[in-house]
């Protein structure tokens, strides 16, 4: 019998119907269905946690809820290969592949085995502090470092390999993945970039310098970014969720990772078809 764990935003509206309206589809399927504790018991599920033993049972997830979940879902379910099916309840959505309306054929689709895996390169940091790892963790979209609260500017090295490109003082860098490139980054003014290349994109926050640009980094390439001295506040973050404090003299490292983000998709539809929705519908 197939395995599929929901996870839920419980903060967003309609969450509970949704969540049930889900749980009832997957069982008329014969799915079997778990959920984390807060909301396993409400919609009648088996209880789940991420660890190895459960998480490697489970042939698929919905999650339900906007971005945030599913990258939060993400880093979770890396190690594990677990594919993922996002049913949009926030604002932009646009790793979701299921938007509005009944979302029953939708889950009918995913439990018949009605879909293809949409795999997305992940990036990999590292936090070097006097020559120790001090914090090391995965995202789906960014690792940024940028400067905390009324700070003022950081500045930051930035190596290629071990070419340096140069001294940068502003409010810091994202280094994205291709799925990154639609968000902070973009905001940033970076490229956006298809979500199939094998590439990483660094781009400076506020540089203040005459001349900066994003620079595009071929997948086996590692970046380096060093915090030069100062009394300033920074902070690592990745995919906006998980916050390091950087202190001066850290040096963060950046590949891709050997992990990847795997999502279902129910129809054919390539980067710039989703670009194109997304952009009809103002969410970019």
């Amino acid at each position: 019998m197939p395995k599929a764990v929901i996870i839920a935003h419980q903060g967003k509206e309609n969450f509970m119907e949704l969540s049930r309206t889900t749980a009832d589809v997957l069982r008329q399927e014969g799915v079997e269905v778990y959920a984390e504790e807060a909301l396993a018991e409400k919609i009648g599920a088996k209880l789940f946690s991420w660890e190895p033993e459960t998480a490697r049972q489970l042939d698929f997830a919905i999650v339900l809820g906007g971005d945030g979940t599913l990258l939060g879902a993400a880093r979770k379910a890396m190690p594990y290969r677990l594919p993922l099916m996002g049913i949009n309840l926030g604002h932009v959505g646009f790793l979701a592949e299921v938007h509005e309306g009944d979302p029953k054929d939708a889950v009918r689709k995913l439990a018949r085995g009605e879909y293809y895996v949409d795999e997305r390169t992940m990036v990999d940091a590292q936090l070097i502090r006097a020559g120790k790892v001090v914090a090391q963790m995965s995202g789906l979209n960014d690792v940024v470092i940028n400067k905390a609260g009324m700070s003022r500017l950081i500045t930051l090295d930035l190596y290629i390999g071990e070419e340096f490109l140069g001294r940068f003082p502003g409010d810091g860098i994202i280094i994205a993945t291709p799925t990154g490139s639609t968000a902070y980054s973009l905001s940033a003014g970076g490229p956006l970039i298809s979500s199939d290349l094998d590439v990483l994109v660094a781009t400076f926050i506020c540089p203040h310098v005459l001349f900066s640009r994003s620079i595009v980094v071929k997948g086996d390439g590692r970046l380096r970014v060093v915090v030069q001295g100062t009394t300033e506040q920074a902070v690592m973050t990745v995919d906006g969720q998980v916050y390091v404090p950087v202190e001066p003299g850290d040096e963060l490292r950046a590949k891709k990772s050997a992990y990847t983000t795997l999502f279902i998709r129910l129809r054919e539809r390539n980067f710039y078809g989703i670009l194109k929705e997304r952009l009809k519908e103002g969410r970019l």
